[in-house]
C-alpha cells in the first residue's frame, strides 16, 4: 500500500529538517522573513491537530513523524534565540541604588553640644566597619532579553509543551540562561566555594569578602534573581498543566542561589572570635532587610527550599553573635578583677585579653557605648524637654497676658514629676568611664538647664502671683544643675532633690 502523500503542513515541516537538508541545517528559520515564521508555526499547529483527529494509523504515524522533526527544529531554534540574546547582566545594572535608613533625631543640627558632636564624631569613625547596612532600595526588574525575542521563545514554548516535549524546553532554557547567570555572578565576585573554602580564609580576607558579598547579595536577589524570574514568567507562565514557569526559573537558579547563599552559612558556622562580631551583624542584617525581596522571588511550592534556607542562615548568624558576645562576657568575667574605689569597676591590665579582643574591637566598642550615650539622651531627656513647650499656654487675646495658668500648672508639675523619676533612677546607675560620665553630664545641663531657666523665667510670676506656688515651682536652676551631678555615681541618692530657697 502506498505511504499516504505529505500534507502541505508536512511538506513544510520536512522542508526545514536539518538532518535532510544543508540549506535547512545553515539557515534559522528565526533569523528570517517572519512571514515564514509564522508559515512554519501555523504547520506545527495543523500537525497536531491532525494527530489528535487522525482516523487511520498511516495518516497518524507519518505526522507523528513529522512532528518529530518539527519538535527538534523548535528546540534548536529555541536555542539559537537564547543564544542569540544571552550574556551577562551589564555593568551599569549593578550601580544600586541605596541609602542609609536613619532614626530621626529629637534635636535639630543646629543645637547639638560640643559633647555631642564629639560622640557622633567618634561613632562615625566606626561606622564602615559597623553599618546595619539597610538600604531603602527594593526589587528592580530589567530586560534581560528583547521583548520581540521573548515573543518568539513564548510561541515556540507554547507549542513544544502542547506536544509533551516541556522537559526538553526547560531543559534548554536552563542550560542557556544559567550560564548567564553564573557569569554575572562571577562579574560581581562571587566565586563557586565551598563551605570548607571559606572558613579556610583568614579573616582580613573574609571581612573583604564579607563587604563584596552583601553588595552582590542585593543585586542578586533585586536585580537578577528578580529579573530571570519575571522572564520565566512571560515565556511560560500558563503553559501546560503544571507550573512551567516556576520550575523553569528553579531550573536556572538554584545552583547560582545555593552558591550565593553558602558564603553567608559557612560564615554563620564558623569558629567564633570576638573580632568576627561586627561582620557577622553586618551579615545579618542585610540578610534581614533582603528578606521580604527573597519572600517576594522565591514564592512559590518549588522555590521554597531558597526562602527557607535564607531564614535559617539569618537564625545561626543571630546565635553566631550571641555566642560571641557570651564568649567575651565569660572571657571578661574570668579575668581577676579588683575594686580600688567604691562604685568603679576597673579590670585588671591583661595582655592576654587585649589580644583577644583587639584594639580595633576596642575602638569599636567605644564607638558603639558612645552612640548609646548619645541617643539615651534623646529617648530619656525629649520627654522631660517637651513639658517646657510653650504649645498650648497661650489662650486666645493678648500674648502677654493670656497664658493659662491651669496648664501652666500643669506643666511645672510634669516637669518636676518625670526630672524627679530620672533623678531616682538614673543617679543608681553606673558609668564607670569617668570622661564619658561627665562628658554625658555635661551634655544633659547644656540641655536641660537653659529650657529651664528659660521658662521659669517666663513664667514663674503667673505662678507665684496665685496660691501656694510652692507646689509648682519646686527647684531652681541651681538645684537642677546639682542634682544633675547625682547621675550615673552607682547609688541611690540619701535624700530628695535639695529645693529651691526663698
Amino acid at each position: 500500500m502506498e505511504p499516504p502523500e505529505p500534507t502541505a503542513a508536512e511538506k513544510i515541516i520536512l522542508q526545514w529538517d536539518s538532518t535532510a537538508s544543508e540549506d535547512a541545517a545553515d539557515r534559522m528559520i528565526f533569523t528570517g522573513d517572519r512571514h515564514e515564521i509564522d508559515r512554519y508555526l501555523d504547520a506545527v499547529d495543523e500537525l497536531q491537530k491532525s494527530i489528535s483527529s487522525a482516523v487511520s494509523s498511516d495518516s497518524s504515524s507519518t505526522s507523528s513523524a513529522a512532528l518529530q522533526i518539527a519538535m527538534a527544529r523548535l528546540e534548536d531554534e529555541f536555542r539559537s534565540i537564547l543564544l542569540a540574546h544571552t550574556s551577562p547582566i551589564e555593568a551599569d545594572l549593578f550601580t544600586e541604588s541605596t541609602q542609609s535608613e536613619f532614626y530621626s533625631q529629637e534635636f535639630e543640627e543646629t543645637d547639638k553640644t560640643s559633647s555631642e558632636k564629639r560622640f557622633e564624631h567618634q561613632v562615625s569613625n566606626v561606622s564602615t566597619t559597623s553599618s546595619c547596612y539597610k538600604s531603602a532600595a527594593s526589587i528592580r526588574e530589567v530586560d534581560l532579553i528583547p521583548s520581540d525575542a521573548a515573543y518568539d521563545l513564548r510561541r515556540i514554548a507554547e507549542r513544544m509543551i502542547s506536544a509533551g516535549y516541556s522537559r526538553e524546553c526547560i531543559q534548554v532554557y536552563a542550560s542557556v540562561r544559567k550560564s548567564a547567570v553564573d557569569a554575572s555572578l562571577k562579574k560581581l565576585n562571587v566565586e563557586k566555594s565551598s563551605i570548607g573554602d571559606v572558613q579556610r580564609l583568614d579573616w582580613e580576607t573574609l571581612e573583604t569578602k564579607i563587604r563584596r558579598w552583601i553588595r552582590a547579595a542585593r543585586i542578586c536577589v533585586r536585580v537578577l534573581f528578580a529579573s530571570e524570574r519575571r522572564l520565566c514568567e512571560e515565556i511560560f507562565e500558563g503553559l501546560g498543566d503544571s507550573r512551567a514557569d516556576d520550575a523553569c526559573f528553579m531550573e536556572t537558579i538554584k545552583g547560582p542561589a545555593v552558591q550565593l547563599f553558602n558564603f553567608a552559612e559557612a560564615i554563620s558556622i564558623s569558629r567564633r572570635s570576638p573580632e568576627k562580631l561586627f561582620k557577622i551583624l553586618d551579615l545579618h542584617d542585610a540578610l534581614s532587610d533582603l528578606l521580604p525581596d527573597i519572600e517576594s522571588v522565591f514564592d512559590s511550592k518549588l522555590s521554597e527550599s531558597i526562602k527557607i534556607e535564607a531564614v535559617e542562615i539569618i537564625s545561626r548568624l543571630a546565635e553566631a553573635a550571641r555566642g560571641v558576645l557570651s564568649e567575651f562576657e565569660n572571657a571578661i568575667l574570668r579575668e581577676p578583677s579588683k575594686i580600688p574605689v567604691p562604685g568603679e569597676l576597673i579590670i585588671k591590665g591583661s595582655p592576654e585579653l587585649r589580644e583577644m579582643i583587639g584594639d580595633d574591637y576596642l575602638k569599636s566598642l567605644t564607638g558603639i557605648f558612645r552612640s548609646a550615650a548619645t541617643n539615651y539622651q534623646r529617648s530619656t531627656w525629649v520627654r522631660v524637654l517637651h513639658s517646657l513647650r510653650d504649645e498650648g499656654l497661650h489662650v486666645s487675646g493678648s500674648f502677654s497676658s493670656g497664658v493659662s495658668k491651669s496648664a501652666l500648672r500643669a506643666r511645672f508639675k510634669a516637669f518636676n514629676a518625670m526630672f524627679e523619676e530620672v533623678h531616682r533612677t538614673q543617679s543608681t546607675w553606673l558609668i564607670p568611664d569617668i570622661q564619658l560620665r561627665e562628658e554625658l553630664r555635661i551634655s544633659i545641663s547644656e540641655k536641660v538647664i537653659p529650657a529651664y531657666r528659660s521658662f521659669f523665667g517666663r513664667f514663674r510670676s503667673h505662678i507665684e502671683s496665685g496660691k501656694h506656688p510652692e507646689n509648682y515651682i519646686k527647684y531652681s536652676a541651681e538645684d537642677l544643675e546639682n542634682a544633675v551631678l547625682d547621675l550615673f555615681e552607682g547609688h541611690p541618692v540619701s535624700q530628695h532633690l535639695r529645693r529651691r530657697s526663698e
